[in-house]
């Protein structure tokens, strides 16, 4: 079998991108199957007579072992005979270690020879394993298991784009030293591969796979090609990578991320500039080619057999193109397009260049980078026909193209089908909410997401004019997770992925004309790995937009001066503009060295009730969460001089803004125990066969709201949420749906029921029948003695009934990680503060505050469990 590419296949303009020399005459003579193994950081692949490495490991364990033996001499003297994945000093006993070599070496004569090594003879023995399971941390491996892991020798990768369904554009190839890995216990691939002397790997997982692998058969030559939704994770290997310990080292301590691939040595690998859309030609696309194309030569009848039964295995999870009634391959022909035959990709900047048409190159750059449109699919009739049409007809027309979230292969003409279809309805934005812009940074790419609406702040009301300079932006690693922390012993393996991280921060992102900068980040996006950029103009610049937030200047830890400035980012609505007079200064309430008052202030009844009216409550609730220039925490409502009263706790800076912005109003949300609150109140006595039987009436209760509609609206109001769906679902079945079986409910209930069961089954979610989730606020009259508390709570069918809760009880915050954190109080009457409800009021005198004995709790809108 030859593979043969055009003469202009190295064009330099548009060439497809080679790490290795191609024989246009075939392959080169004497290599096996025309795998050409490199030596790289000093390892050369082993290789077999086939395209697969049936062996998967080679476990090993080494006796009589020196004292002065560590785990870098173990991997100096017998790295010579194979590929090692891991070395191990047995901490429990002395002279012992474990070695695993994956996949197993060619030449297995080494272990029938003598070592000599730190002066000792050292003894081998090879043990028996799982392919299913790895060893543990002592080198120890479990019970023998079915095979799992398997590991194929391929003739070339290509990196592409689909063109159309059965066409596919290579743009980059390799054909050094390939390997195909399946893990179908982690069910994950692998892709190793060298270029310019440095060996890579991609990582990806099943569920990633854009709907088929597709397999083409030739006489000996397979070909799978498969399409991702995101890019695989890449890893170089660093041969200089420090080793863990004295003790271990594994290989992954040496596979560092990387978030390009240079095409040659003197790329830099950090560009000082903003992170645009579009990369430098100088680099491998991996966040945007992602079809892979792999080559299998398989010479005989046997290795022929042996690959399709693994890719028959790979069927199985239905990520490949397998008829399984007739057991062969959904055959999937495919056309191949070189690079050099096609135009060049049209830069959408150099087409939309100016300020107006700045929404319109956003959202087709959002078309682009989330893989709905191609590049090579936009010819200028597209761009001449885009630029014709009014900026909100082709904004719309854009959107529409995206609303199906599946690959376009002839944007012009679906362009032209959408644009006599689409009807312009006029959308106001409501007063306290605003059209948001995001985009999300990858190791390899960025997605920009079309505007949508949210809850505004402080900062993007103050400055509407401007608010669609303002974009919210998300690091996030490959697939959409978290990016994860670096344990101690790997400490430089992500080094490229937080300097990517860093850079943009730096530097900024530009789209279009437009360069944003970082310019702050809330808590909740912190959290998130999320932050705030601005597109400065000549008028306003990001330092300008910090000054009018307030006076940070007497912050000195960076940690908590960040914190400060997110408080101007918190999703508010704004409620009214307070006087200088309106705002009056209390005392904070301590005793013995604690603030019994840490976050608590006070409103009075007249401007809750107007805070109410304006989030249209039904119901003027007895606390809210706030923000009012660089104060924060929560309200409770109290008959007090002036509008608002404010305590030193409460403010973390100095601002001249005087407008109450409300988060979150105090409401009664149903109580649930959690793993941690279990074990806690096992550890206190409670026994364990209580929350058994609160479980099994949990499983009886969602079973019958399937049966009854009653114990569907009972169970329905027994789990109240903060954002009233369970509620809204009662109405609907007390309007006679459910007996009606309307289709829409009878699923809602099925998914309530189905997402309890899970959080039942997940997270020991029970729920507590008798508790309550509440804000806590603090006794101002001081009539609740120590280890008093006061709870009201109203009736979720009839808010205006309320129940006063008397007695022993239960108060927790959550997290909690210690038997002290769970508080038990007595609940009282208290005629004084019968005007609060569906709030957990804390007594003011003791010798130390309860909120603060609850995991270290304060009253600035912490919640607790009663």
């Amino acid at each position: 079998m030859q593979l043969t590419y055009p003469n202009n296949y190295n064009r330099q303009s548009q060439c497809l991108r080679e790490s290795s020399r191609i024989s246009t005459n075939g392959y080169t003579p004497g290599t096996m199957n025309g795998y050409t193994p490199a030596t790289v950081n000093g390892y050369t692949p082993a290789t077999t007579n086939g395209c697969a490495n049936w062996q998967s490991m080679l476990k090993l364990k080494v006796t009589n072992l020196s004292s002065v033996t560590r785990a870098k001499d173990l991997k100096d003297h017998f790295e010579a005979f194979g590929k090692l994945e891991r070395v191990e000093l047995d901490r429990e006993v002395p002279g012992t270690a474990y070695i695993v070599y994956r996949p197993v070496p060619l030449n297995e004569s080494f272990l029938y020879r003598p070592h000599i090594r730190d002066g000792h003879q050292i003894f081998i023995t090879t043990m028996p394993h799982s392919p299913d399971r790895d060893p543990d941390r002592w080198g120890r491996w479990g019970h023998a298991g079915n095979r799992s892991k398997y590991t194929f020798k391929a003739i070339s990768l290509e990196l592409g784009v689909m063109l159309s369904p059965d066409t596919f554009v290579p743009e980059w190839r390799t054909r050094t030293s390939v390997e195909l890995s399946l893990n179908f216990e982690a069910k994950t691939i692998h892709i190793h591969f060298v270029h310019n002397n440095r060996r890579y790997k991609m990582e990806t997982n099943f569920k990633h796979i854009d709907d088929k692998v597709l397999v083409a058969e030739e006489p000996n030559i397979y070909t799978l090609t498969l399409p991702l939704k995101y890019p695989g994770r890449y890893w170089w290997l660093n041969p200089e990578a420090r080793f863990v310990t004295d003790m271990e080292w594994y290989q992954k301590s040496q596979w560092h991320r990387v978030v390009n691939i240079p095409l040659n040595d003197d790329v830099p690998n950090r560009i000082d500039a903003p992170l645009t859309p579009h990369l430098t030609d100088k680099v491998v696309r991996i966040g945007r080619w992602t079809v892979h194309r792999l080559r299998f030569q398989c010479a005989s009848t046997l290795e022929r057999e042996r690959f399709t039964q693994i890719l028959r295995e790979v069927a199985e999870y239905n990520i490949l193109a397998y008829n399984h009634a007739a057991r062969e391959f959904v055959p999937t022909p495919l056309h191949t397009i070189y690079p050099a035959n096609l135009p060049l990709p049209i830069n959408p900047a150099s087409q939309l260049h100016g300020e107006d048409d700045f929404e319109i190159l956003y959202m087709l750059e959002s078309l682009i980078l989330n893989n709905f449109i191609n590049e090579r699919n936009l010819n200028l009739p597209f761009y001449r026909l885009l630029t014709s049409l009014p900026t909100s007809c082709a904004v719309h027309a854009l959107m529409s193209l995206a609303a199906p979230k599946r690959r376009i292969y002839d944007p012009f003409e679906q362009l032209k089908a959408t644009v006599g279809t689409i009807t312009i309805a006029r959308s106001d934005v409501p007063p306290n909410f605003l059209m948001v812009r995001k985009v999300v940074i990858t190791p390899t790419t960025l997605y920009v997401a079309a505007p949508v609406m949210e809850t505004s702040n402080r900062v993007v009301r103050h400055y509407r004019r401007v608010q669609d300079r303002f974009l919210r932006v998300q690091f996030l690693d490959e697939g959409m997770g978290k990016v994860g922390l670096t344990a101690a012993s790997e400490s430089r393996v992500n080094d490229a992925v937080y300097d990517r991280i860093y850079d943009v921060q730096r530097k900024g992102i530009k789209i279009g004309n437009r360069v944003y900068k970082f310019l702050a980040f809330s808590n909740s996006q912190l959290r998130e790995h999320a932050c705030w950029f601005f597109a400065p103009e000549p008028s306003l610049s990001c330092f300008n937009i910090r000054k009018w937030m307030g006076n940070f200047s007497s912050i000195k830890v960076i940690a908590k001066n960040a914190a400060r400035m997110g408080q101007c980012f918190s999703s508010t609505r704004a409620i009214s503009k307070l006087e200088v007079q309106d705002v009056i200064t209390i005392d904070d309430i301590e005793n013995h060295g604690y603030t019994f008052s840490d976050g608590i202030g006070k409103i009075s009844p007249r401007l809750a009730e107007d805070v109410a009216e304006k989030l249209q409550l039904k119901s003027v609730p007895s606390a809210f969460q706030f923000r009012l220039g660089g104060a924060k925490g929560v309200l409770a409502v109290w008959n007090v001089q002036g509008q608002v009263q404010l305590r030193p706790s409460q403010k973390k800076f100095e601002s001249t803004h005087r407008e109450l912005e409300i988060i979150k109003t105090s409401t009664l949300t149903s109580a649930y125990l959690n793993r941690q609150v279990i074990t806690l109140l096992s550890a206190r006595g409670v026994p364990d066969q209580t929350f058994l039987d609160m479980k099994s009436q949990r499983i009886r209760e969602l079973d019958q709201m399937l049966k009854n509609p009653q114990a569907a609206i009972d169970t329905l109001m027994q789990n109240i949420d903060g954002y009233g769906t369970a509620r809204f679902m009662a109405d609907i079945v007390r309007a006679g749906f459910f007996v009606r079986e309307d289709p829409f409910i009878l699923n809602l209930i099925r998914l309530f029921r189905v997402t309890m069961l899970k959080d039942l089954k997940k997270r020991a979610k029970i729920h507590i029948p008798k508790g309550a989730y509440l804000f806590g606020v603090l006794d101002e009259t001081r009539t609740l003695k120590e280890n008093e508390v006061f709870v009201q709570l109203s009736d979720p069918a009839n808010p205006e009934k309320v129940k006063c809760i008397e007695g022993e009880c239960v108060v927790l915050r959550v997290p909690c990680f210690h038997p002290g954190d769970v508080r038990v109080v007595q609940a009282v009457k208290c005629d004084r503060l019968r005007h609060l409800k569906d709030v957990l009021v804390f007594s003011a005198n003791g010798d130390r505050d309860l909120p603060n004995m609850c995991s270290g709790g304060d009253l600035d809108g912490d919640e607790y469990t009663q």
